[in-house]
């Protein structure tokens, strides 16, 4: 059974019209989900930065009731999860949802699983023992977390603090990789649509310039066998289709 070109062709370029739009739409959104994970982790060292030198100051003029207040500053970010000041006993100082002001760090993390619960209290003890912070993908890339020491206050027989609290900042991704997903699909529908219209623009370059001159040679040589040697071809040009045309027209002249 034949597959006609008029079909076969247009067919063909569909069929690339939609892989190359796949492959874009997968190709862009990864990229795109890597460049949020890059700027949250960016942004979230920053911030936690400012607030580790500003909790630090508040500690040594010992202006503790302010704690709350910088705290409750940063939870009014709504890709803030979760906001903790611990103390060096792990227990929360201050928090963005004060209902979580007296808890101890673990109970928490009750909704953590436990491989994130295991590099965050990991992350924690690092960063008291070496006083370094951190900032780090959990949870397959769908949030972020920040581990940051600050400095308490000091003991009545300490000339220099040795308690060390952390900071601790959960954030969520998911919204904007959501948005730069979005963002990706659009671009994507409008890249493919502009493939389909190429598509159907060579297709009918191709049924003009070749579907077309090869169905007028398919009739005639069907006609030439039935008998009709006045047929004629008509195909003409400067192509093969053009030289075959003319040796067809030739062949039925002799």
């Amino acid at each position: 059974m034949l597959f006609p070109l008029r079909i076969a062709i247009p067919v063909l370029l569909m069929v690339f019209a939609a892989v190359i739009g796949m492959f874009t739409l997968w190709h862009n959104s990864r990229l795109a989900a890597e460049r949020v994970e890059r700027t949250a982790l960016a942004e979230l060292t920053r911030e936690m930065t400012q607030l580790q030198g500003t909790l630090d100051y508040l500690m040594q003029i010992d202006a503790a009731d302010r704690l709350q207040e910088e705290i409750a500053a940063q939870a009014v970010d709504p890709a803030v999860q979760t906001i903790l000041l611990l103390n060096d006993h792990n227990m929360v100082l201050a928090a963005g949802r004060r209902a979580l002001i007296g808890l101890s760090f673990m109970a928490t993390l009750s909704s953590a699983t436990q491989q994130d619960i295991e590099y965050i209290i990991k992350t924690t003890t690092n960063a008291r023992n070496n006083y370094t912070g951190s900032v780090r993908l959990i949870d397959n890339g769908q949030a972020a977390v920040g581990v940051y020491p600050v400095t308490l206050t000091r003991k009545a027989d300490e000339l220099r603090s040795s308690r060390v609290g952390i900071l601790y900042i959960l954030k969520d991704l998911t919204p904007q990789k959501e948005h730069a997903r979005r963002a990706v699909e659009g671009q994507a529908a409008q890249y493919s649509l502009l493939l389909v219209a190429l598509a159907l623009a060579l297709w009918g370059i191709s049924h003009i310039t070749v579907t077309r001159r090869l169905n007028r040679l398919l009739t005639a040589t069907t006609r030439l066998a039935s008998g009709d040697f006045s047929i004629r071809s008509g195909v003409r040009g400067r192509d093969e289709l053009a030289v075959i045309g003319r040796a067809f027209d030739e062949m039925a002249d002799q």
